[in-house]
């Protein structure tokens, strides 16, 4: 007998009784990693987000428990926890788990079935309802069972068996003989609208079929008389090819005018009618920085070899005494300075009201100057994620508390969240947190007197089904659908009720976690598309080929170190003898220069 308890792991199917009429498929999905702090990671697979924990330091061997929206819905899933250590990853007893708490979340996203011997293949839809549905209507199709099993922790395993309906008969099935009942059934109550409108669909075929079959009386004899043919014209055989070329050559005359005339207006199709496009981007036999002939300033290799352009001017780490120093970019003056307490990890940029300011990160701490010449340091606690994907510096702890980060303000902020969501990012003064499970959003001022507004994202197509939120900061919120099996991304106006600005397909090179905001702040990437920050819009199309980072309003990939620029209209190879460091529509470029030494160039009036 088959124990009742659904299986999580392959290892424990000795005991499931084996039939030539049942078919095993496996389950598996992609992986969403979720720590304490609500930072979402992406793994390709259970074996990969098993890789990247065990990569990570644990001062104890973390636990793994499934995410909420796994949790709440017992039928498919059995809510348990497990151990991973270097050597095993372990299901924990009752009294391990009561007492243990989780490290991390497990979210199944993007699932697909492995055939044994036959290997993997997708689904219409790749979520559980889609793979059971697909499975349920083969099982009905080849009238055999179907076991679906799955190597992914805490989802259960069920089998499928063929589904009877009431008008159609199998006339060659002998009836089986009654057995004892040997294995439990599992239907999820989830999946009982699917199952209803396959019922009643196949029901009115037999019926339609049973119809057909009936015996009908055959109509009365009639009696047939000969009938006299009529005298006149008679065609001899002879002449019928002449005849069929002949009206032939009629039709042509006919359809030739509206065939031309449907061709000249027919277009060919490059992308789906709902996708925002933009005409390919030529090169631009102009060279980039074509007329930058004035030297506005120069900052030489020992300063410049930490030094990076941002909306707030250019930012670079002296070493001797340890410091952060800003300067102004049309003039190379210092705006201002502040000291670190130890090597900087990672800079960036974000807005002190309207202010552009610049963010260093080091171990202990966060530490700002603002175009203004205003510094600001924040004590960062160890376990302490500090987030910057929106204007205003956000921190989260490790229990799940947020703060934000407020030039003036010596402490970090708390804010009140709703634990039920999931906080992206914070614009200004605003927390905007998500739905994991669903594609909404909610804008919550961080003062606790203005109310909180919930916005619902459009989908692209009424067919699209939500995916996952990508992002959000810097007046959009990016979200990732299926339309007809292909990934795709929609960003949304956060101050237009989330009314869609683009959405065009993901392509293959481009992960759903790789959208990034560019230098000065104007220009968002994902894969191989680039969107203007004010207003959402598709401003460059790299055709396949990933975009690394942003420059002002220009996107960039990079190829064998050598980078290429895209504006609107035109790509631009890399200035000779330079790397270009900063770039916009009005200001100096900012270069690096072979000897390492960073030069300011303006252009020349009239160029």
């Amino acid at each position: 007998m088959r124990n009742d308890k659904a299986e999580s792991t392959l290892a424990q199917r000795d005991d499931i009784l084996s039939t030539e009429h049942v078919r095993s498929f496996m389950i598996t999905a992609a992986v969403t990693i979720i720590d304490r702090s609500n930072t979402e990671v992406e793994a390709k697979s259970f074996d990969d987000a098993i890789r990247l924990i065990r990569r990570r330091y644990h001062p104890n061997p973390p636990v793994v428990e499934l995410a909420r929206v796994h949790t709440n819905d017992s039928d498919c899933f059995d809510a348990r926890k497990w151990v991973i250590t270097p050597t095993e990853f372990r299901e924990l007893d009752d009294d391990e788990a009561e007492t243990s708490r989780a490290t991390y979340r497990f979210k199944y996203v993007d699932y697909s079935v492995i055939v044994p011997g036959e290997g993997s293949f997708r689904t219409h839809r790749t979520t559980l309802e889609g793979v059971v549905a697909a499975a349920q209507s083969l099982s009905n199709r080849e009238l055999s069972e179907i076991e679906l099993t799955s190597h992914l922790p805490g989802l259960k395993a069920r089998t499928l068996e063929p589904q009877h309906f009431e008008d159609a008969t199998v006339e060659a099935a002998p009836e089986p003989p009654s057995e004892p009942l040997q294995r439990q059934r599992i239907r999820p109550r989830k999946f009982a609208p699917l199952t209803n409108r396959l019922n009643s669909v196949t029901t009115a075929m037999a019926a339609r079929r049973q119809s057909k079959n009936k015996k009908k009386s055959p109509p009365p004899k009639r009696k047939t008389t000969a009938t006299p043919t009529r005298s006149g014209f008679k065609l001899d055989r002879k002449w019928i090819p002449v005849v069929v070329a002949l009206a032939l050559v009629v039709v042509l005359i006919v359809l030739i005018p509206l065939l031309v005339r449907n061709g000249d207006e027919a277009e060919p199709v490059s992308a789906p009618v709902w996708a925002s496009t933009i005409a390919p981007a030529t090169p631009n036999s102009t060279p980039l920085l074509d007329g930058y002939d004035n030297e506005a300033w120069s900052l030489p290799a020992g300063k410049a070899e930490a030094a990076s352009a941002f909306a707030a001017g250019v930012a670079y780490v002296a070493s001797d005494p340890r410091e952060l120093v800003l300067i102004n970019t049309d003039s190379g003056k210092e705006l201002g300075k502040t000291s670190l307490d130890s090597s900087i990890s990672y800079t960036s940029e974000f807005m002190a009201g309207d202010v552009p300011a610049v963010a260093a990160r080091t171990e202990k701490s966060l530490t700002a100057i603002t175009a203004k010449g205003d510094t600001q340091a924040w004590k960062i606690a160890k376990d302490d994620t500090v987030r910057i994907t929106g204007t205003t510096p956000m921190v989260v702890s490790k229990n799940g508390k947020v703060s934000a980060l407020i030039v003036g303000e010596d402490k970090p902020v708390a804010v009140t969240r709703d634990t039920s969501f999931i906080p992206t990012a914070i614009d200004g003064k605003t927390l905007i947190q998500a739905d994991s499970a669903r594609p909404q959003v909610v804008i919550d001022p961080l003062d606790d007197k203005a109310d909180a507004k919930t916005l619902d994202l459009p989908a692209p197509t009424d067919s699209a089904t939500f995916s996952r939120h990508i992002s959000s900061g810097h007046g959009v919120t990016v979200a990732e659908w299926t339309v007809e099996g292909q990934p795709t991304v929609t960003v949304h106006d956060l101050d237009d009720d989330a009314a869609i600005t683009s959405a065009f397909p993901l392509s293959d090179i481009a992960g759903a976690d790789s959208w990034q905001v560019g230098r000065t702040m104007g220009t968002g990437i994902i894969g191989d598309k680039a969107v203007n920050l004010a207003d959402g819009s598709l401003i460059a199309d790299g055709n396949g080929t990933p975009f690394t980072t942003a420059l002002g309003p220009l996107a960039v990939t990079e190829a064998n170190g050598q980078r290429t620029y895209f504006d609107v209209t035109s790509t631009y190879p890399e200035p000779d003898q330079a790397r270009l460091l900063g770039y916009t529509d009005k200001g100096p470029a900012i270069v690096r220069n072979p000897d390492g030494s960073i030069t300011a160039l303006t252009k020349t009036e009239g160029k």
